[in-house]
């Protein structure tokens, strides 16, 4: 494993990047989703004159609506960023960054898979493993993903 730390270091980065770039967007869905459910809730109880009973309903289900977008959109990938075991896979990661880098995507994902089968050790294996890390280590990994492309979600917000 020691011949590849910083490809799997580089891997990691990707995924944390991948999931600030979910929540950046999902947060951004979020806002513009509770402003348009606010006004609508405000013009709901205004044009219907509800009772005390009626706002109680319409406001804690805003409430909740809330948490449930904010759970679904933000927070779980939040958890993601910061909890290994609920992160994507190496493989799955390799595969996204060799749709973005497609002279890595075969090596990397080769990489990875003779990292699994290397439990025999083998000098073959291992320098292999070796040759195809130094080739690809060239490569910023995070730099496929792009964060400025959230800003077409400001309009919804």
């Amino acid at each position: 494993m020691g011949s590849n730390e910083s490809l799997i270091r580089q891997l990691n980065d990707y995924k944390r990047k991948y999931y600030k770039n979910k929540a950046i967007r999902g947060s951004l869905i979020l806002i513009g989703i509770l402003l348009l459910s606010f006004l609508l809730i405000n013009t709901i109880e205004f044009s219907a004159h509800l009772s005390k009973t009626g706002r109680a309903l319409l406001f804690y289900g805003f409430v909740f609506g809330a948490l449930v977008a904010f759970v679904v959109l933000v927070f779980r990938h939040l958890l993601s960023m910061f909890n290994h075991k609920q992160q994507m896979s190496n493989e799955e990661a390799a595969i996204q960054i060799g749709k973005f880098f497609p002279e890595v995507s075969d090596k990397l994902l080769n990489v990875i898979q003779l990292e699994k089968l290397s439990d025999k050790q083998s000098d073959l294996l291992v320098a292999s493993i070796r040759q195809k890390s130094q080739q690809i280590q060239k490569f910023p990994f995070a730099s496929a993903i792009d964060l400025s492309a959230n800003k077409k979600y400001l309009k919804y917000s």
